[in-house]
């Protein structure tokens, strides 16, 4: 269950973003997770970080075993072309070899161009 709610509030908030950046936009993914102004900035975050982050960075206290990645890319969704649609993929794990663990909760949504 805590895996869930991980996966489902991190893609809840990918998912709220625009798009497409705010004109004049200057924001990477380097810029860190606070000044995210677009979808397609979250794709690779969680490579190289261990526990659960809030969105300032910090590690949340008793997730800090879990690990969370996104990935954002261009997709075509039906009649949608790829330029107007990105597929979006929150995978949540418990690390570790331990079949007793849980499996990863992968979650996938789309973000398509709304003009």
């Amino acid at each position: 269950q805590q895996m869930q709610a991980i996966a489902d509030n991190m893609m809840e908030e990918i998912l709220m973003k625009p798009f497409a950046p705010p004109e004049g936009s200057t924001v990477t993914a380097a810029s860190g997770r606070v000044n995210y102004d677009q979808v397609s900035n979250y794709d690779g975050y969680g490579q190289g970080l261990t526990g659960i982050r809030d969105v300032e960075g910090n590690v949340i206290p008793g997730l800090e075993r879990y690990t969370v990645l996104v990935s954002v890319k261009p997709a075509a969704l039906g009649n949608i072309p790829s330029k107007d649609a990105l597929r979006v993929i929150v995978t949540v794990t418990a690390p570790g070899a331990d079949p007793n663990l849980p499996q990863p909760i992968v979650l996938t949504g789309w973000r398509t161009n709304p003009s």
